[in-house]
């Protein structure tokens, strides 16, 4: 320092690193990393010293600070959520190390980059890669019959919509929780969910709700035999555990709950065959999707990915 070979950044990098080394730490050890971290100022900068440092901390100290007992007796974890008008769900908040941990392992998988059928490289974002795997994650959860109440069965959203707005597709439709969802997007959800149908009054006001179940909903034997013929996504090919069943003729224009009637397709399918202009037939058992113009001005038929050798 006193030869002017240590610039003041790296000075106090290099103190920040050896004070923050826990007390259990030995002198000795101190003064090594000291003197390695020295040693390394003659190449690096005060980032590169940083990440040195972590090296150092990594090896002197590679349990990190124990946590206290309130924080094993009661982990510190907070989320905020907030909805604006428009809908979206905005959240911030922080995990203890363990819950971050597996947050981060459940949501790595799914996070990763999906090459489109061409090979064209994902072009999504990490945090958009992120929000999807997410949103994929809370599907799983919530198809998985675990969860409490509501969980051992679709719907997972209660969504109010008057039958002619679901029919023609006309208007906006609200969940319990205010946000609106057009007809399109509730015509998706209910490819899968169960239908309460409400009687009203001359006031509006509802007389009497029960379930109709009769044969619109996709049973277990009839997924069993979706995922004997299409064995998982019929269009990406993504494992049935993934996926939830398609009315091709949507059952809200009379179309049966049958194999003939019916595709496994996985959330981001579902969304382009309901709002990015895809249709899907059957022919002989066999599932094609037809692309829209902007991708193939032909509309020519591409068959489902686990069936091309069919």
């Amino acid at each position: 320092m006193r030869r002017g070979e240590l610039a003041d950044s790296q000075i106090d990098t290099i103190v920040g690193v050896v004070t923050r080394l826990p007390a259990r730490v030995t002198i000795k050890d101190r003064e090594e990393a000291e003197a390695s971290l020295v040693e390394h100022a003659k190449r690096y900068t005060a980032p590169g010293l940083a990440k040195v440092g972590r090296r150092i901390h990594d090896h002197l100290d590679p349990d990190g600070p124990a946590p206290s007992e309130h924080e094993n007796e009661k982990p510190r974890r907070e989320l905020s959520l907030h909805t604006g008008t428009d809908g979206r769900l905005n959240f911030s908040g922080s995990f203890d190390g363990e819950t971050g941990t597996l947050f981060s392992e459940i949501l790595s998988p799914l996070a990763k980059p999906r090459p489109a059928e061409n090979g064209t490289p994902d072009q999504r974002s990490v945090s958009e890669r992120n929000g999807d795997a997410l949103a994929e994650a809370l599907n799983l959860i919530a198809d998985s019959g675990k969860p409490p109440v509501q969980g051992a069965e679709r719907p997972h959203l209660t969504i109010t919509i008057n039958w002619d707005m679901l029919r023609d597709r006309l208007g906006v439709a609200y969940p319990h929780s205010g946000a609106p969802i057009s007809p399109k997007g509730v015509r998706r959800l209910a490819c899968d969910a169960d239908i309460i149908p409400i009687v009203l009054g001359s006031d509006s006001v509802p007389l009497a709700g029960r379930r109709r179940r009769n044969e619109r909903l996709i049973t277990p034997a009839l997924r069993k035999a979706l995922i004997t013929r299409d064995k998982g996504c019929a269009r990406c090919g993504r494992p049935p555990r993934w996926t939830r069943g398609h009315h091709v003729q949507h059952w809200a224009d009379g179309g049966h709950t049958c194999l003939d009637n019916c595709v496994l397709l996985c959330d981001r399918c579902h969304r382009l065959v309901h709002h990015g202009g895809w249709d899907v037939r059957i022919v002989n058992g066999i599932v094609e999707f037809l692309p829209p113009a902007y991708v193939d001005r032909e509309r020519r038929p591409i068959r489902g990915i686990n069936q091309l050798a069919a």
